[in-house]
């Protein structure tokens, strides 16, 4: 069963994350408090995600 996914990151200064290869959140940059989101359809298993902050 696949299923649509909100994922989002609230950041001061930048922050990515991505699920299986696929950027889902750009929130990069020199910034202030930031909240972005991105959606991602997903199906039922395992997944690799990587969040990069600084």
């Amino acid at each position: 069963m696949v299923k649509y996914y909100a994922f989002g990151t609230n950041s001061d200064d930048g922050s990515y994350l991505f699920i299986d290869g696929q950027m889902i959140v750009d929130n990069g940059g020199h910034h202030g408090d930031v909240y972005r989101e991105g959606m991602i359809q997903l199906a039922e298993g395992f997944h690799d995600i990587i969040l990069r902050y600084f």
